[in-house]
């Protein structure tokens, strides 16, 4: 007792205002200090208290980095060099701060990670990885437990990884050194369906549901304490946390609750301070929040936990991980170590310059929970699930004959070419189109690709515009990639992002002797958009030693080049260390050519889901009520925002505004013609003549964008109430026809109930809308299909 009171002493004299709860874990790491150790009282106080005073010091600089970044975005806001909404989104009506916000910082960080996870494997040691069937070899691989040269080179992958994310998690401050751990691993673990008890698969769950079946809570609870606890690293894991008795020895009853703590802040989406909905103004508080986190005995403990609680494999694991650290990591770096205190001192900031409407404030606020993650966490994963899979399925029914309908999709990254890098619009095209057919065969287009990694788009979100892929089930998310794959849509969407990217490679690479003000007016417009200035461009250009201008070159700019950078941008006596410096020439280089390539393709951003989203939550009826209701209008609102309003917006002049109406709608006319030409002809149909053209026809040809949307939703190719045809979606079309179903049973209609499941049934089939496949499905489940004026059956039906 009587050491005790010495420690409690000691530390009263060190650590005066320390509250009641902080002293006792001070105490109890004292004690382990002493056991653990065999220190003696003295210099365990003296330890502890060293690690106390650097995590004090730690937690000052980080509130004054969180604060300093605050000023700087205030200090924007209040100049017009940008809004709260520019800050966290691109927004491509205006262009304004492309690249300097949230999403490009974690896109950047996405693309960092991927390289460090797959740069340096094969296709072949990329398909191993992929497919999960050596996992165990690859855990024992790293480990250091033999395994082939592939097991080694993913492990060693992996290893890569693992420090790549805890620097981005360090340097951008959203992790201190002490929430770290080597044996941590990945740092997005958890699946609560899982500890929910419901890991038998989405059916199968259903029916136990219904057999009563599922545990309770508290049965999934114990279960899965007990099956966790022999896979930790108990000291490692608990030293530091309230289970460190007074004795200093760590006490299983207070492991116990802690996990009961953990379990439930887990299936109830509370771990991650990211999701609360109270915006701290506290800092310090925040800061000084001790954050508890598994320490695993070896990876291969971590990949028996994952199969049976967590993504599933090391794979789906490493995405998962991909994800959430981009994200914070792109949150940190911007918003600093509490994004919700940063935006909330903006909110209050942005009236002192303009007042906006409520609805605009809600926006904004949508927007927040979007890029922190909120909108995607389901309330009711079952129920999430349940609708992301309907989605999925009633998607790919309706989308088999895209590629054709998608043909004008080259338009969008054309014009964007011409109207950002002065390419000029033909030109444009076939730079953009020239990407189909060298994506596989040209050695530095290929190089580019692999640069910005995009064939890895379809496991980070790109197949979102199809689809929406948090919630799918593991099952359903590889039979989106699959479908799109077979349909050909990959190959044309990867196409067209790498032939805009490789032209605006080689376009900068062929003009890297061009002093900024020399450069063409477009172009220096567009780089002032992505907030590049002409300091930088200067620094990158001393850079570009091959045709191609690409991001590896930013590895030979020196330290003495970045201090002289940073120096002209924050003066002499600047404290931003030189780390951000680079992170933020990084940043801009990719969003120049993430921009791009996001011009290649309609694929929904941040800003397109928030607005679709509206701050709904999935697995809730109102959030699944209105994802059903989005479904597939995330074409319409990118096309408008990119496009339309964006492209027009963006004109310098009247006459400028005029080139972009003939880019857009006048050249596309012949394309988008040839694209309906092809579809109709996939459905055993002709194309009606000009004089025989619909109001939908003629829409589709002018604007191709709102084509394939009218297409898509219009799922009984009726011109009729177009109206209802663009609200219907196919996911409520097909919960119409499943409804139907019972409805005609009552009423004793047989026959239209027999109708009304042919309807449901070709809603959910894959082969549905596949090129010529379509006609003879139809046929088969005894449907005729709508025929516009001037229209013939070609095949397939009579």
């Amino acid at each position: 007792m009587a050491d005790i009171q010495h420690c409690i002493d000691a530390v009263q004299q060190r650590f005066a205002d320390l509250s009641e709860a902080d002293l006792k874990a001070y105490i109890g790491e004292v004690q382990h200090r002493v056991k653990s150790e065999g220190l003696s009282y003295d210099a365990a106080i003296k330890a502890v208290g060293d690690d106390n005073l650097k995590r004090a010091i730690d937690s000052a600089k980080s509130i004054a980095e969180t604060e300093r970044k605050a000023a700087v975005l205030i200090d924007k806001v209040r100049h017009n060099k940008a809004t709260l909404r520019s800050l966290m989104v691109r927004i491509y009506s205006k262009r304004q701060n492309l690249g300097d916000n949230v999403e490009s910082a974690t896109k950047a960080h996405q693309n960092t990670l991927a390289s460090a996870l797959f740069n340096k494997l094969s296709e072949v040691d990329y398909q191993r990885f992929y497919q999960g069937g050596d996992d165990t070899k690859i855990a024992a691989a790293f480990d250091g437990h033999g395994g082939d040269v592939t097991h080694q080179k993913i492990a060693n992958a992996l290893k890569q990884f693992h420090q790549q994310s805890d620097y981005l998690l360090l340097r951008s401050g959203a992790y201190t050194l002490d929430q770290l751990h080597p044996k941590r691993f990945f740092k997005a673990v958890h699946d609560p369906v899982k500890l929910l008890g419901k890991n038998q698969g989405l059916i199968k769950n259903l029916f136990n549901r219904m057999k009563k079946q599922t545990p309770t809570r508290d049965e999934a609870r114990e279960q899965w304490k007990s099956f966790i606890l022999p896979l930790l690293d108990k000291d490692a894991t608990f030293a530091k946390s309230s289970a460190v008795d007074e004795a200093g020895a760590i006490d299983d009853d207070r492991i116990d609750a802690i996990l009961n703590t953990v379990y439930n802040n887990i299936v109830t989406r509370r771990s991650d301070s990211l999701l609360n909905n109270a915006v701290p103004t506290d800092i310090d508080t925040v800061l000084k929040k001790r954050h508890l986190f598994f320490v695993w005995k070896d990876m291969r403990s971590y990949l028996h936990y994952s199969n049976e609680y967590g993504a599933g494999g090391l794979y789906p694991s490493a995405m998962r991980d991909l994800h959430s650290v981009s994200r914070r990591a792109g949150l940190s770096d911007l918003f600093g170590s509490v994004p919700s205190y940063t935006y909330n001192r903006i909110v209050k900031a942005e009236p002192e310059k303009v007042e906006q409407s409520n609805a605009w404030y809600q926006s904004n606020a949508n927007i927040f929970k979007t890029i922190t993650g909120q909108t995607s966490v389901p309330e009711n994963p079952t129920l999430a699930a349940l609708g992301a899979n309907l989605r999925s399925i009633t998607g790919m029914a309706a989308n088999g004959g895209l590629f054709f309908s998608s043909l004008s999709d080259v338009n969008i990254a054309a014009s964007f070419l011409s109207q950002s890098l002065d390419t000029g619009y033909l030109k444009g095209f076939m730079q953009s189109l020239s990407g189909l057919w060298q994506q596989y065969t040209d050695d530095e287009t290929k190089s580019i690709a692999k640069m910005l990694h995009l064939s890895l788009q379809h496991e980070i979100g790109y197949i979102g515009r199809f689809v929406d892929a948090n919630n799918l089930s593991s099952v359903m998310s590889k039979t989106n990639r699959l479908f799109y794959k077979a349909i050909g849509m990959q190959m044309k969407d990867e196409g067209h992002r790498v032939g805009v990217v490789a032209a605006m490679s080689r376009l900068m690479a062929r003009d890297k002797d061009i002093a900024f003000k020399s450069l063409p007016a477009k172009r220096q417009a567009f780089l002032h958009q992505l907030n590049i200035n002409s300091d930088e461009w200067n620094l990158y250009r001393r850079h570009i030693n091959d045709k191609y201008w690409h991001l590896d070159s930013l590895k030979s700019i020196s330290d003495d080049e970045l201090k002289t950078l940073r120096d002209k941008q924050y003066g002499v006596n600047s404290e931003v260390p030189l780390s951000q410096i680079r992170v933020d020439l990084h940043r801009k280089l990719h969003a120049f050519f993430d921009v791009g390539a996001d011009h290649a393709i309609l694929n929904p951003g941040w800003y397109e889901q928030a607005m679709m989203a509206q701050g709904t939550k999935p697995g809730t009826f109102t959030g699944e009520a209105v994802r059903c209701f989005m479904q597939f209008k995330g074409f319409l609102i990118s096309y408008w925002n990119r496009v339309l309003y964006g492209g027009f917006t963006n004109a310098a002049n009247t006459n400028a505004k005029l080139v972009a109406a003939l880019e857009n709608f006048g050249y596309v006319l012949p394309l988008s013609f040839l694209s309906d030409y092809f579809y109709n002809l996939g459905q055993g149909q002709s194309t009606p003549a000009l004089q025989d053209a619909s109001i939908k026809d003629i829409i589709n040809w002018s604007a191709p964008g709102l084509g394939v949307f009218l297409r898509m939703l219009d799922t009984s190719h009726q011109n009729s109430d177009l109206v209802w045809s663009i609200l219907k979606t196919p996911s409520l079309k097909t919960l119409g026809d499943i409804g139907a179903v019972p409805l005609r049973l009552l009423s004793g209609d047989g026959k239209g109930a027999t109708r009304e499941l042919g309807k449901a049934t070709s809603d959910v089939l894959p082969l549905a809308r596949v090129p010529v496949l379509n006609p003879y499905v139809q046929a088969a489940l005894g449907q005729q299909p709508f025929h516009d004026k001037g229209q013939q059956v070609l095949y397939g039906s009579s």
